[in-house]
């Protein structure tokens, strides 16, 4: 399970702004299941708040929703472990001008409710016991 923050602003204008069902759309372009979405304000920015199945995720994929999006970089935190009272992971800020922004920032990143992490997390395990 991914989750991802993504800036809906573009890099290039600060005017224009992405709808969610844009957001979306290149998602799954990317071949992503997403399997919870929502937009949370940031410090900055309206951000989508996604949470994908792990499949066909990687780097390369998050680099060019990046360009599609006229992103930066994305942040995106790979659980690896669900736990008693929350999950285990990694965090990487992944784009063409990730380096501009530093390092992971936990304090920064937002989640999801527990709720829906907890049913995310439930139903990616469900679903790799049945495969």
């Amino acid at each position: 399970m991914i989750i991802l923050n993504i800036g809906m602003k573009w890099n290039t204008d600060e005017q224009r702004v992405w709808r969610p069902e844009e957001v979306l759309y290149a998602m799954e372009h990317e071949g992503w299941r997403v399997m919870h979405m929502e937009v949370k304000a940031s410090r900055t920015e309206p951000t989508v708040v996604a949470v994908i199945k792990d499949d066909n995720f990687n780097d390369y994929h998050v680099y060019r929703l990046c360009q599609a999006l006229r992103q930066d970089c994305i942040a995106a935190y790979r659980v690896r472990r669900w736990v008693r009272g929350g999950f285990r992971g990694r965090g990487d800020l992944i784009g063409p001008k990730a380096d501009k922004w530093g390092q992971f920032e936990w304090d920064q990143f937002i989640l999801p409710d527990r709720v829906t992490l907890r049913r995310a997390a439930m139903q990616s395990t469900e679903e790799i016991e049945h495969a």
